[in-house]
């Protein structure tokens, strides 16, 4: 293998934190699963000669390598430019809710004046129609350039989003309450690269001492100022993590960091998150990555424990190891840690995949695995995620029917499950009470408005009678009189028996601005024998469904012309049986005069019959 012009997959041992946090300095590591004593790493032939002359232990991860080495096709992947089409396109189809912004310009662009080289673009959705401020959501793939798939999962959430508007109840209102910004490629130059299929990782600077051109480049991820320089970055020019001369020294770093200060420029305010997308390990990592837990600085998150819970919560939906970075590698510099250090916001990294990059099938697989986790990560970003991750989720969100006359009731269900959420014990803040898995307390509903712009709540009502469950099936009769015409948004939120509010979850419904009708639509006189007369009524509605709780009044005509009028309701099948008991002889009729059922309105003129008639021997 040595042999081998392309990387090469190895495991590597070590013995102690501070030999993985040297590993992870100086070379590009794909994994460290917890616990394992090894790294995976992937090295060039020279790399891999210099540790064996170490006489240091490797193990070759041959089909990892192979795959490293004849990359799979690009077909499910598209370039910077394929990408700032689809944005355009966005923005064309969408100009409401989709502004496409250019944040900066990469290394490439900078230094040919514009001739070559990319701008860095940014995908803001909300309904610009609504007025702000809103909580914000912001996403970023494909900063290390081989790790492609981050970029078509960050596209795929855009997508979500955009062909839902007015039709999926949560794209709608996250869209209309939340400002959403998505950068899908953060190092356009290296991903080009990595299109010609090199294995490329940082950007292309080429100016910083390094004589191997297979090598240039600055590790954006390690360029951040969050503890920059530190454990897991390099300060070799040539090095997979090469942290580059200074704290945002590299236009693609200071793009983000910009863009970033100008969605969230007050950390005192709580609300908003950020996740960035790497390859590779099926990982949800999250502060500190960056060698501050760890001696000499033993420093705590000051949030750690809603960090953990919000990233427990993540990995519930994609199935991903949870754990904070330092525990997996450190990797000093990298967005997240610098998001939550300088900003206070709830920063995460998830590491989608197996491989570098990832096969079309398993890329689809990962976009499937993660949209419900950046749906809820959009969900959850207000008041505070932290807090949101506390109280329970509302699922399987129902309204019936989906379409009611004015007046109509909506009857709509849920069900509350607190058992992913809640913070967990944590040595480090002895004084948290651990409240996951709690009985639900109680449930509300919002009528078009959260509570944050003016909505009022409704109760909700516990499925059994009681609330006392940690999963408990929720339930509420929606008053519609006095909504105008049209889709309303009802919104749905649940309590722990600790205070804590869950993400609202959404769903539609429509009011009809005409009754829909309901006629006869059959008249059946039976005789029974000893003058006994039986007419037999069937209502349906204009879907041809048969109604029950109609109320039918009728007229019997007797063969000596004195009538009879009766009333019934409707039972299964939209049945009333009129009886009629006779000691004449002759003709016999039954005529329907009126129909009422509550939401609809009895139009004769659809009536399949009116009358019928029997002859009594």
């Amino acid at each position: 293998m040595t042999s081998q012009n392309g990387p090469i997959v190895v495991r590597i041992p070590y013995s102690t934190w501070a030999e993985k946090a040297e590993l992870a300095g100086r070379f590009t590591l794909l994994d460290a699963p917890p616990g394992q004593g090894y790294v995976v790493a992937i090295l060039s032939s020279g790399e891999l000669a210099e540790l064996q002359a170490q006489g240091i232990r490797i193990e070759i991860e041959y089909e990892r390598t192979s795959q490293v080495q004849s990359p799979p096709g690009y077909t499910c992947y598209r370039t910077p430019a394929e990408i700032e089409t689809a944005l355009s396109a966005y923005q064309s189809a969408y100009p409401t809710l989709a502004q496409v912004i250019d944040i900066g310009d990469s290394w490439q662009k900078i230094q040919t004046g514009g001739v070559s080289g990319y701008d860095l673009w940014m995908l803001k959705l909300t309904n610009q129609a609504i007025p702000g401020p809103k909580p914000a959501f912001f996403l970023i793939g494909n900063i290390h350039a081989i790790e492609m798939a981050g970029a078509e999962a960050a596209m795929a959430f855009a997508d979500w989003l955009l062909s839902g508007y007015g039709t999926n109840a949560d794209a709608t209102w996250l869209i209309d309450r939340r400002d959403i910004y998505i950068v899908p490629m953060g190092n356009p130059d290296g991903r080009m690269m990595a299109e010609t299929g090199a294995y490329w990782r940082k950007n292309i600077d080429n100016d910083d001492g390094c004589s191997n051109p297979g090598l240039w480049g600055i590790d954006i991820n390690r360029n951040f100022a969050s503890n920059w320089g530190g454990p897991g970055s390099s300060a070799s020019a040539c090095s997979g993590t090469y942290r580059g001369p200074a704290v945002e020294s590299e236009p693609e770093t200071k793009a983000i960091s910009d863009a970033l200060r100008a969605i969230f420029p007050d950390p005192a305010d709580t609300s908003g998150s950020m996740i960035t997308l790497h390859q590779s390990g099926h990982y949800v990592v999250w502060p500190w990555g960056n060698g501050y837990s760890l001696p000499p600085w033993n420093m705590v998150p000051p949030d750690k424990p809603g960090l953990s819970a919000l990233a427990d919560k993540y990995i519930s939906y994609n199935g991903y190891t949870s754990l904070m970075s330092d525990d997996w590698y450190p990797a000093a510099g990298a967005t997240e840690d610098w998001a939550y250090e300088e900003l206070n916001i709830a920063g995460y990294t998830f590491e989608l995949g197996s491989s570098q990059p990832s096969s079309c099938t398993e890329l689809l697989n990962e976009i499937s695995l993660n949209m419900p986790a950046f749906i809820y990560a959009a969900k959850s970003v207000s008041p505070d995620p932290y807090e949101v991750t506390r109280g329970p989720d509302s699922l399987k969100v129902t309204a019936a029917p989906a379409d009611v006359p004015q007046g109509g009731t909506v009857v709509l269900n849920a069900t509350a499950n607190d058992t992913k959420t809640g913070w967990l014990a944590d040595p480090d803040f002895p004084a948290i009470v651990p409240d996951r898995a709690m009985p639900v307390s109680a449930a509300e509903y919002y009528i078009d408005l959260p509570p944050t712009v003016g909505g009022t709540p409704q109760p909700m009502a516990a499925g059994d009678g009681i609330f006392d469950e940690v999963v408990e099936p929720v339930t509420a009769n929606v008053n519609t009189t006095g909504l105008a015409p049209g889709k309303h948004l009802l919104l749905v939120r649940a309590q722990d028996n600790k205070g804590h509010w869950g993400a609202f979850s959404g769903v539609f419904f429509t009011l009809s601005d005409t009754l829909p009708a309901v006629f006869v639509n059959s008249i059946r006189l039976t005789y029974r024998g000893t003058y006994k007369v039986q007419g037999q009524v069937q209502i349906y509605n204009e879907a041809m469904q048969a109604i029950a709780g109609a109320s039918v009044t009728a007229q019997w005509t007797k063969p000596d012309g004195q009538t009879s009028v009766q009333t019934l309701i409707t039972g299964s099948g939209g049945m009333a049986s009129f009886r009629l008991n006779s000691t004449q002889q002759g003709l016999y009729t039954l005529t329907v005069q009126n129909v009422t059922k509550s939401g609809y309105v009895y139009d004769p003129g659809l009536n399949i019959e009116t009358s019928d008639q029997i002859q009594v021997p």
